[in-house]
């Protein structure tokens, strides 16, 4: 009967309306968890599609750098007449 409850604080803030809004609009000792999810899955497939959230703002983006080593040899003179 709880699972709801916990899983709605676990989903992240920027969700925060959504959840406010489920909470007032539905009976949370009623909801089954898989209407839940169902309904939170439809929001984000419309966030989606309004480019609000998209799959690669969501995951940590890596740069990659190569790098090239480049040896030199410095020529030393020796000047030195004994």
């Amino acid at each position: 009967k709880n699972h709801v409850r916990k899983f709605l604080r676990a989903i992240p803030f920027k969700w925060r309306a959504k959840v406010t809004v489920i909470k007032e609009a539905k009976d949370l000792t009623t909801l089954p968890l898989d209407e839940l999810t169902g309904n939170l899955k439809v929001y984000e497939m419309i966030l989606e599609n309004d480019g609000v959230v998209s799959k690669t703002t969501t995951k940590e983006k890596v740069k990659s750098l190569d790098l090239k080593a480049k040896v030199t040899r410095e020529q030393t003179s020796d000047n030195s007449d004994s």
